[in-house]
């Protein structure tokens, strides 16, 4: 009894899984015909009087004994794969939903791309914004701390520059110079990823406000695209020469 029963139960199984996998209409219509002629065969197979057993329903179970949660579970399948089969809204779920979720991650790395292009874009273009050469050299030579060139060096290209009306270049050696004068009183110990503000705040005092006056001008120049001038390169060197070792600058 028991095998017949699972036989029944597998012919069950297949009409439900064949109309459950259904993509679209039409394929639904079809395994929806083949379903009823499997079922009303299975119906004519179970009025046989050898089977006829297996539709009666079982009298109710005496108070205290309980059928085994497998046994409970076939008939539960049974009364649902024997209900009336009902028509439902196209599977999403299945390929369709995949097939969104390739969509989505192919988008999100597209928009991955294009960010890291742009990036590189925009970092190239600011460097190529600057003369060849002055890029490395915006806040100090590569591999070289300012500290390691004395103050006085830098004070004395700044003047040279000045002389040949480089003021753009003499007001960058003068912030070569207060950098390197604040490094070698140990207000601050260079590291990559300094900024200039990192300088302005390790400095104190009147120290602290001379370097500001030669990092606004420096930024200035370099940064806000104007144009240097002698006057502003006096107001560096004096500010220079208040702080950082230099009494008077060059007239």
């Amino acid at each position: 009894m028991r095998l017949e029963r699972f036989a029944v139960l597998g012919l069950f199984l297949w009409t439900g899984a064949a109309a459950a996998f259904a993509q679209d209409e039409q394929a639904e219509s079809i395994v929806y015909r083949d379903a009823m002629v499997v079922r009303e065969t299975l119906e004519t197979i179970m009025a046989r009087p050898e089977f006829r057993r297996l539709t009666e329903k079982p009298e109710p179970a005496a108070s205290g004994e309980n059928a085994s949660w497998l046994e409970r579970f076939f008939e539960w399948l049974e009364e649902v794969l024997a209900s009336e089969p009902k028509a439902e809204a196209p599977n999403i779920t299945g390929f369709a939903g995949v097939n969104y979720l390739v969509y989505a991650l192919a988008f999100a790395g597209l928009i991955v791309v294009l960010a890291f292009i742009l990036k590189t874009v925009l970092s190239t273009h600011k460097q190529n914004s600057l003369p060849p050469g002055e890029a490395l050299s915006l806040i100090v030579q590569a591999g070289k701390t300012p500290g390691e060139t004395p103050p006085e060096q830098y004070w004395a290209r700044a003047e040279k520059l000045q002389a040949q009306k480089d003021y753009r270049g003499a007001i960058r050696e003068l912030l070569f110079g207060a950098m390197s004068a604040t490094e070698r009183r140990g207000l601050i110990r260079h590291r990559r990823g300094l900024t200039n503000r990192d300088y302005i705040l390790a400095a104190q005092g009147a120290m602290r406000e001379s370097l500001r006056t030669i990092v606004a001008a420096f930024e200035l120049v370099y940064f806000g695209r104007r144009d240097a001038t002698a006057e502003s390169y006096l107001d560096c060197a004096r500010a220079y020469g208040k702080s950082f070792g230099e009494s008077e600058a060059s007239e």
